[in-house]
């Protein structure tokens, strides 16, 4: 009796030091577990490997890392499904071989003997055809020749000159430059565009450098009808000539001979008898002649009816003026051309309206011909 004693005291004593939650590996038997309950007479419930509950003696058992005391939470059985691969475990996995990209099929360049000239064009096209005025604006220069061109596209407002594009135009293809809001067509009152052609993988004829010179008059960029039809876009563009057979385009200016074989005409019937000129007062200031023919404003009339022509030329009239309206007793001489007087009454009016104390008369005949109006700021 005093002999059972002592083993269930052994007994009791054993399992003080194991709690429930610790991990314990079995001596009289390969595994571990984890344990679950503590039972009367040092019988110690464990959960092995496996998910069975297994009853031990506590001699039989050593606790390998204390638990918390808490009973953990029995472990579901995972599917042996396969698991996604991430960063911190991954699967061993063959690599697959490198995929080949498609070789882009090369484009011959073009041997037509016609397209041995550079022609070349400077193109504008709103970005919403039905929001023409409201929409940004997108420049596009077309190589329609065989020879590639690197191209510089300039603008300025009549001060220095900013770079907006310097690459290479491909032959036979549009490449596009920029995109800027209606606000920025004051800034691109001018532009320049400096061409270099080349053949990259073909030999060729050397030709010389090209600089064509555009005029850009913001009020046609307002206007759905100035965006025609033509032979490189389907939406219609307002088209600027930089290079044609190999001949630079500039913005025309006014012919001085023209101008003098036309002072130099007879008078006709019809015409009306000059008005003498004014002796020149001292140190007056020179006379600026600005010649109002459409074609002398813009690179195309294309597009533009009379009235769209008439408010080109009486913006031209109002930049002028106000450009030099503080220059007192200033001579401007507006070449308009006879005609039926439409454009010499509206210069007149608008005169009148915005510049009340300017003088008007015709220009002097021998000086300028028919059809000129000399302003003077007053």
């Amino acid at each position: 009796m005093r002999e059972g004693r002592n083993l269930e005291y052994f007994l009791d004593m054993s399992h003080k030091d194991i709690k429930v939650g610790d991990n314990v590996r079995f001596l009289n038997a390969t595994g571990s577990g984890v344990v679950k309950a503590i039972r009367s007479g040092g019988i110690i419930e464990v959960e092995d490997e496996t998910g069975f509950d297994i009853p031990v003696l506590a001699s039989e058992i050593v606790v390998v890392t204390p638990g918390s005391g808490i009973v953990p939470k029995p472990e579901i059985p995972r599917r042996n499904t396969p698991q996604p691969t991430s960063a911190s475990a991954p699967m061993a996995v063959a690599p697959e071989p490198e995929k080949q990209r498609p070789a882009t099929p090369k484009v011959d360049r073009p041997t037509d003997p016609a397209h041995e000239v550079i022609n070349a064009v400077l193109a504008y096209l709103p970005s919403n055809p039905e929001a023409v005025g409201d929409c940004d604006y997108e420049a596009y220069i077309v190589n329609d020749s065989n020879y590639d061109l690197y191209a510089h596209y300039m603008i300025s407002d009549g001060g220095d000159w900013r770079v907006m594009f310097s690459g290479v135009v491909p032959f036979d293809s549009s490449t596009f430059i920029e995109a800027f809001p209606p606000s920025g067509l004051a800034a691109r009152n001018r532009v320049k565009v400096q061409l270099l052609s080349f053949k990259s993988d073909a030999p060729f004829v050397a030709k010389p450098a090209y600089e064509a010179n555009c005029r850009i008059t913001g009020m046609r960029f307002f206007k759905t009808n100035a965006f025609v039809p033509n032979d490189y876009f389907d939406d219609g563009a307002i088209i600027f000539p930089l290079i044609e057979d190999d001949k630079p385009v500039q913005s025309k200016k006014i012919d001085a001979q023209r101008l003098e074989q036309e002072m130099m005409m007879p008078k006709t019937k019809g015409d009306t008898t000059p008005t003498k000129p004014k002796a020149k007062e001292p140190n007056q200031p020179r006379v600026i002649v600005e010649d109002l023919h459409i074609h002398e404003l813009v690179d195309s009339t294309a597009g533009l009816d009379n009235k769209a022509m008439l408010d080109i030329q009486l913006e031209h009239v109002r930049k002028v003026m106000h450009r030099h309206r503080n220059e007192k007793k200033r001579r401007i001489v507006f070449i308009h051309g006879k005609g039926e007087g439409v454009l010499r009454k509206a210069v007149m009016d608008l005169i009148k309206k915005e510049y009340p104390k300017a003088l008007m008369q015709d220009a002097s005949f021998q000086e300028y011909g028919f059809g000129a109006t000399e302003v003077i700021i007053y």
